[in-house]
């Protein structure tokens, strides 16, 4: 399929779900995408993919010049694998949504991902639902939302980013000019968290949706 793909001119759309090709097929997609100009879209969710295969990705994310959209869901990524996709990410011009949900990224993978996109101008949806995220990675995130001009849609249900992490997810909303959709379901979030994210709604002109289903809001 790999050595097919690099020659082929017509196919737009690759999914390859749940099929446990691991690093070495990840490996030998990557390959493929630094020759193949046709594809747009990948889905490689669920092929225990990890560090390895996510440094390969990177590698052709710096050559390719029209994918758009790349799913990494469910893999084994890691921080290392983040870190090593987020070399890809920082200088790619055509990625606009890239899915990294569960995939055990904490805050050091996630603070190497907000680096990258504080410098990619075409990612628009990113989804990092389910990882390990706390209240540094999530200030991280808020860094980038500060100066990317791009994303419009974050992602960042089941993770734990606190108070802490909301506060300062709340401060980026007050300058953020772009950012439409935010997701916070299942963040162990509370009043103190709340209460912040709700001021920073009287500041901002962009935002279109704020889910903040099942924390800990109490009465406030």
């Amino acid at each position: 399929l790999a050595t097919e793909l690099r020659a082929n001119k017509t196919v737009q759309s690759l999914n390859l779900s749940a099929n446990k090709i691991k690093d070495d097929g990840a490996c030998a997609i990557a390959e493929a995408l630094n020759m193949n100009q046709t594809l747009r879209e990948i889905n490689f969710q669920g092929n225990l993919i990890g560090a390895v295969g996510a440094e390969r990705i990177a590698s052709a994310l710096r050559q390719n010049t029209t994918l758009q959209d790349l799913n990494l869901a469910r893999n084994k990524l890691g921080d290392d694998g983040a870190r090593r996709l987020a070399l890809g990410v920082e200088s790619n011009s055509s990625l606009q949504k890239i899915d990294l949900g569960w995939n055990q990224i904490g805050d050091e993978g996630v603070g190497r991902l907000a680096g990258a996109l504080s410098q990619n101008v075409s990612i628009q949806y990113v989804d990092l639902s389910g990882n390990k995220i706390g209240a540094y990675g999530a200030g991280r995130l808020a860094a980038a939302l500060e100066k990317n001009t791009s994303v419009k849609s974050l992602h960042l249900s089941g993770n734990n980013v606190c108070d802490d992490g909301a506060v300062k997810l709340a401060d980026a909303l007050q300058t953020s000019t772009t950012l439409q959709c935010l997701f916070l379901q299942r963040n162990n979030i509370g009043p103190d968290g709340m209460g912040r994210l709700a001021g920073a709604l009287c500041g901002n002109s962009s935002l279109r949706s704020l889910n903040l289903g099942w924390n800990s809001v109490g009465d406030g």
